[in-house]
């Protein structure tokens, strides 16, 4: 079961996401503060953290920074910023997506699920080779020791 902490301030978003979140086989874990999420990060161990960026104790993209600081949570920034600029930025410092606001929690979701899918050791090692006429391509088949592919 995937568990999400939401990191949003207005109480509206912060419920209905939460319960359709929930009501989606999520355990969601909903705080309003950044000193909130950060205490929560290691309690709740998360799979995925949702963070808004207009929190009231801390700037969002500095929470981003502390949570890159604290592990490898999959990050996924949600704002109702919308300039260029700032995305990228929020990318390059470590958000692993963005949504900006409004959207809808089956969005919200499905970006998640994505992030999991790149991200998730566990779906590494469930995938097996993939063979394609006579190529046969093992993404655990690299190994220290095996044999490197013949150069050109």
């Amino acid at each position: 079961m995937v568990r999400i902490l939401l990191v949003e301030d207005d109480d509206d978003i912060r419920a209905g996401l939460s319960r359709a979140l929930t009501q989606q086989g999520v355990v969601a874990a909903a705080v309003a503060r950044a000193g909130d999420a950060l205490g929560r990060l290691a309690e709740f161990a998360p799979d995925a953290v949702v963070l808004d960026l207009g929190l009231p104790d801390l700037d969002g993209g500095d929470v981003l920074m502390m949570i890159r600081s604290l592990g490898t949570v999959p990050a996924l920034v949600a704002t109702a910023r919308d300039d260029e600029r700032d995305i990228v930025r929020l990318l390059d410092a470590g958000a692993d997506d963005h949504i900006v606001k409004p959207y809808s929690a089956a969005q919200v979701l499905a970006r998640v699920r994505a992030v999991l899918r790149r991200t998730s050791s566990e779906a590494s090692e469930e995938a097996g080779p993939v063979t394609l006429a006579d190529l046969v391509i093992d993404p655990l088949g690299r190994r220290p020791g095996s044999p490197t592919m013949p150069s050109r």
